[in-house]
């Protein structure tokens, strides 16, 4: 069987177990002469009482800055940047749309080149001693 705990599913194996209370037992009355003996407070010793501390010395109160916008001059957070070249004009070859090389017109479409790399150098072959 299981239980719910909460929102939690406990199986039995983990749920608590109950524990039956102790019997109460009732107390016997004390006798006044099997109690300990009553210390007055006043034989208590005196504590020291610390010496009281002067007040500290008023300090002013800071005069309130009113609040006055401050014109922000933009060459200090941004350098003056020289003005760009303006753009020339520079010819530009034609690039033919077909192939320079002629191919006849019955070969198939040439596959996509693919380039091997080595990551790790090859090492070179050692002979077998014998």
């Amino acid at each position: 069987m299981v239980g719910v705990l909460g929102d939690v599913v406990v199986p039995d194996e983990l749920a608590p177990v109950p524990v039956p209370a102790a019997p109460l037992v009732p107390m016997e009355p004390v006798e006044p002469e099997r109690l300990p003996p009553v210390v007055p407070v006043m034989s208590l010793p005196a504590v020291p009482v610390a010496p009281e501390v002067p007040d500290a010395p008023d300090v002013p109160d800071i005069p309130e800055v009113p609040d006055v916008p401050v014109p922000l001059a933009p060459e200090l957070f941004m350098p003056a940047v020289p003005e760009a070249p303006r753009e020339v004009a520079v010819p530009v070859p034609a690039v033919p749309d077909e192939p320079v090389l002629p191919v006849a017109p019955d070969a198939p479409e040439p596959l996509p080149v693919l380039m091997s790399v080595e990551l790790e150098p090859a090492l070179p072959e050692v002979p077998e001693v014998l």
